[in-house]
């Protein structure tokens, strides 16, 4: 049962005797039992009640145990066709031998005759909600504060542990969540048409092959880039990113974890100016920036002043910290995708005789359900084991995915980045394969991009002409 016994460590308070001594106080969690009453009432007045009043309520919302027992056999009986009245009612609590534990006939007739008609029950039912809501507030932060006390988490996870509890009491609203196909129908054929004409549904970047592939990058859905080093992942990341952010203005996260947001601009700018990124980080000797750089990074560092990239670089991030991060800019300036830079680096703080296999698939888990929580596109990049390079072709497959199986079971889209001229460079020079080993509402298959090296830019094939 949901009733007062879920809410004893709320109904009392220690407070101190004049003679020192601890005393208890009682204090009673929010509610308001002639609302509720005046719900059942109200339901078993007139069944067509039952309808609006199950869109807001669930039996748990109620305080009282007795109320919660007659509310989910209210809910039965209109679910099966039948009358809803007090004397069905109190039927079907003496079949379920239920009808002692809500007090009986006597306590049945003060509910029936609670209230003279039915008009007001949703209105009984709308502060219902709202004190259930603020129990449910109340629980959120005694457990915040127990888990507190507990010694069981790092500050880090209390932190996203209080943010996730205290969401989902926001969240737990279930006015609207019900919609028939007349609401949906128009949605649905827009999307169809959008698709026939080529217009992007998801997050597009740019990349038109890749968003003509995959439609964009989808809402609440994880994306794994993976390579194996210096084949460009942090460099496609960015170019996802920086397409997002600069040429649709849409807001990004980029969590890195492998470079700072120094060396990010760097390699932002070269790669937006067309410039040679050794020369923008030296800037000495052999490499030293010309004219025609300068007014190149200056024009790139105009284009960039309003992208809406947001850099999160601190080291040894946890899951719990990029979900936390990624929900208050939501909150605060909204939030359109989120890359993480890179999987295998994220803190998994391992757990007491846990394996690395068991902690990077909790890390994926964590990973996917912080995308389905903030319901925009995450995209992970990720390194890929060395079984690639000990095939003729050197093409990376979902086989490379290192450390854990569970990472290609929770992606949404697994895209794998191949540069065929890293290892011989009469291969295909200044392109790049990207394969989409895995695309859960899509198909799959393999685009070419543009490489540049010398500025870690990638681009579409049709800017070569």
């Amino acid at each position: 049962m949901a009733g007062k016994g879920l809410w004893m460590w709320d109904n009392r308070r220690k407070s101190m005797g004049t003679d020192g001594s601890a005393c208890v106080a009682e204090r009673m969690p929010p509610q308001n039992l002639d609302a509720e009453r005046g719900v059942l009432g109200g339901c078993l007045l007139d069944a067509e009640v039952i309808d609006d009043v199950i869109a807001m309520l669930r039996p748990e919302d109620f305080y009282r145990d007795a109320h919660q027992i007659m509310f989910r056999r209210i809910i039965e009986l209109r679910g099966r066709g039948e009358p809803v009245d007090a004397v069905t009612l109190g039927a079907e609590l003496e079949r379920t031998g239920e009808i002692d534990e809500i007090g009986g006939d006597d306590s049945l007739s003060t509910v029936a005759n609670s209230v003279p008609h039915a008009a007001n029950a949703r209105y009984h039912a709308e502060i219902v909600r709202q004190k259930a809501q603020t129990r449910v507030l109340i629980q959120a932060a005694s457990e915040i504060i127990t888990d507190g006390y507990s010694n069981l988490m790092t500050a880090t996870e209390l932190v996203s542990s209080a943010e996730s509890k205290i969401f989902a009491v926001r969240d737990r609203e279930i006015i609207g969540t019900a919609r028939t196909t007349c609401d949906l129908i128009g949605e649905t054929m827009e999307a169809i048409e959008q698709r026939g004409s080529g217009t992007v549904t998801g997050i597009a970047t740019g990349l038109i092959d890749l968003d003509d592939m995959l439609g964009g990058f989808k809402g609440g859905e994880m994306t794994i880039v993976g390579a194996r080093p210096s084949q460009g992942k942090t460099a496609l990341g960015l170019r996802v990113a920086m397409g997002a952010a600069k040429d649709y203005r849409q807001p990004v996260l980029f969590a890195s974890i492998e470079m700072n947001h120094a060396s990010l601009m760097n390699r932002i700018l070269s790669a937006e100016a067309r410039v040679d990124s050794r020369r923008i980080e030296r800037n000495r000797g052999s490499y030293v920036l010309t004219d025609k750089d300068r007014l190149g990074l200056n024009q790139a560092a105009y284009r960039l002043a309003n992208a809406r990239l947001v850099i999160d670089d601190a080291p040894m991030q946890s899951v719990g910290r990029i979900v936390a991060t990624a929900r208050r800019l939501k909150r605060r300036d909204g939030l359109s995708m989120v890359l993480v830079d890179y999987l295998g680096l994220i803190d998994g703080e391992r757990r007491h005789g846990e394996s690395r296999q068991e902690e990077v698939a909790r890390i994926s888990k964590g990973l996917k359900a912080g995308a389905r929580e903030t319901g925009v596109p995450w995209i992970v990049l990720h390194q890929l084991n060395r079984e690639s390079e000990k095939r003729g072709d050197k093409r990376p497959c979902l086989a490379d995915l290192r450390e854990s199986g569970q990472i290609e079971a929770d992606a949404d889209v697994v895209i794998l980045l191949h540069r065929p001229a890293y290892y011989d460079p009469n291969d295909k020079p200044g392109v790049a394969e990207i394969i989409v080993a895995k695309n859960r509402n899509g198909p799959t298959g393999a685009v070419e991009l543009l490489f540049e090296g010398f500025c870690t830019r990638f681009d579409n094939v049709s800017s070569r002409f």
